[in-house]
């Protein structure tokens, strides 16, 4: 939200006033700025995971912090559907959980096809009346579970796949896959990477330059080794 024509002489009565109801100052410059986050699993039937909890975790620790190599930005999708493009920020969460059959609690695979048919991938087949799963071509949207009507398809892990390096504006880039079904160390992580990045980038740097020039792999050493 912008408050436009705010004269200079006014604006510590102003982020005052704004601090009164809860709201603080955009971050500019290097810093770490804003988190976006879609509804995730407390609005929308695809949601996968707690956008809102995690954004507000992330925002409480990091929002505003300052003495960064450039802008960092952070989006956090509750699903595969990506609607806030966490691939272009500089750390991405996206909300993911891989399928299996599981009938061991009373809940009975009736081989009505609906998985088969609602996997946007093709990677669930019917062998002899039962869902085969190829994980290779799987998304973990969580379709085919949400659809299952007798509760036999569950997930076998559930978390965030994190993504590193994104960036839209006049060079845009993807950002890397650094790691999958992330859950309770999604906080902590966000301090290694960080960590890691002020370590090693240049001034002006945006962190998917710093993995351009020295690799992907050598970035996950880093933050792998980044004391918290």
């Amino acid at each position: 939200m912008e408050i436009p024509f705010v004269h200079l002489d006014n604006l510590e009565t102003v982020a005052e006033e704004l601090d009164e109801v809860g709201l603080k100052l955009g971050a500019c410059g290097p810093r770490f700025r804003v988190i976006t986050a879609c509804q995730g699993v407390s609005i929308c039937n695809h949601g996968l995971g707690d956008t809102e909890s995690l954004a507000k975790k992330i925002d409480e620790r990091y929002y505003g912090r300052s003495g960064l190599p450039h802008k960092f930005k952070v989006g956090i999708a509750g699903c595969p559907n990506a609607c806030i493009k966490p691939q272009e920020n500089d750390l991405g969460f996206m909300g993911v959980a891989q399928p299996i059959l599981d009938e061991s609690n009373g809940a009975e695979c009736i081989s009505c096809g609906i998985c088969e048919d609602v996997c946007p991938v093709k990677a669930i087949q019917l062998v002899d009346g039962k869902p085969q799963i190829d994980l290779t071509r799987c998304i973990n949207d969580g379709k085919c579970i949400n659809s299952c009507p007798t509760g036999s398809l569950r997930p076998e892990r559930e978390g965030w796949t994190v993504f590193v390096g994104g960036k839209f504006g006049k060079h845009p880039q993807l950002g890397w896959v650094f790691d999958r079904f992330v859950s309770e160390e999604a906080v902590e992580l966000v301090e290694r990477i960080l960590g890691a990045y002020c370590r090693l980038a240049h001034k002006r740097e945006r962190l998917g330059e710093l993995i351009n020039r020295i690799g992907l792999e050598k970035f996950r050493e880093a933050v792998q080794s980044e004391q918290v």
